[in-house]
């Protein structure tokens, strides 16, 4: 590990070296966590910087990716601080070597830009390349919009009505030419209140190959009667979830599909009010919980 301090920049760094059949095998992660400037919607305040040497780079589930060290640490803005004990500075290459293990004839670059949108967005977005047995570009990416803005003074103790998380990971690989991108809502989404937990994800996937020209959009995944192609990808329901107070609780969820063949959107609504413990509870479902919109139509793009 080391920091490097001038003036008016620091710079933190965490690196490993090895050797596997006689051959080295590296890798360094740099942050420098400083306001660069830029336009309002694109305000650079932090830059990232990582490569390695006979190293993979495994990338983590989405829903993994809040932990994710090389997104983590840029998020948090700290690196690993001057003075970290061993313990610690052990604890960190240990979790770093499980996303970057030594791996003969595989060898990655990584490029970073935490940055902030008229105040109000704050992301980080990584962009790796990936060079072995096959050559690969890959986007991960953390966005987080609160609402209202965090300020100074009295409103700094007041709660959001809102907190949006989306984690982001795109990738492209040339040789099998497919692009892909995929979303969700971290656990930290919410709306009006705490309680009223977001959950979801969209995905946009493009096929060559066996699946010439294919391609699917989808924010909240599928109606329940479509039969999905086993080379889509997966998408859980955008959703919330709202135990109002002891006696109500709210939920719904939608969907919307786009691909060559299809269009399909749909979306259901449940409330639940109980006055009392000893009182049967009142429900009511919109359609008795199925979806209340489904539009299909064969051939669109063919």
């Amino acid at each position: 590990m080391a920091i490097v301090k001038m003036e008016e920049l620091s710079i933190s760094a965490i690196g490993s070296y090895t050797t596997i059949h006689d051959e080295p095998s590296l890798f360094v992660y740099a942050l420098l966590n400083e306001p660069l400037g830029g336009p309002p919607f694109f305000f650079v305040t932090g830059l990232a910087f990582g490569f390695g040497y006979n190293r993979e780079l495994v990338k983590p589930p989405l829903e993994q990716l809040t932990s994710f060290p090389l997104v983590a640490q840029a998020i948090r803005g700290d690196g690993l601080e001057a003075g970290a004990g061993r313990e610690t500075l052990l604890a960190e290459l240990e979790s770093l070597h499980t996303y970057i293990p030594p791996r003969t004839g595989q060898h990655f670059l990584a490029v970073g830009v935490k940055f902030t949108t008229f105040g109000l967005l704050d992301s980080f977005a990584l962009l790796t390349l990936e060079v072995g047995k096959t050559l690969s570009v890959n986007v991960l990416g953390l966005s987080t919009l609160v609402l209202p803005p965090a300020k100074g003074g009295a409103q700094a103790t007041q709660e959001p009505l809102a907190e949006l998380q989306v984690a982001l990971r795109a990738s492209y690989v040339p040789e099998v030419g497919e692009l892909k991108v995929d979303g969700r809502l971290t656990p930290a989404s919410y709306i009006l209140s705490k309680d009223c937990r977001l959950s979801g994800g969209f995905a946009f996937s493009w096929f060559k190959g066996p699946h010439h020209d294919d391609f699917v959009v989808t924010l909240g995944g599928y109606h329940p009667r479509f039969e999905v192609p086993s080379h889509y990808p997966v998408v859980p329901r955008l959703a919330f979830n709202w135990p109002v107070d002891r006696h109500t609780h709210i939920k719904g969820d939608m969907y919307f599909a786009l691909c060559p063949h299809t269009a399909m959107a749909g979306g259901s609504l449940a409330t639940s009010f109980q006055s009392s413990d000893n009182c049967p509870s009142v429900s009511s479902d919109s359609e008795g919980g199925e979806y209340t919109e489904y539009r299909c139509f064969s051939g669109m793009f063919q």
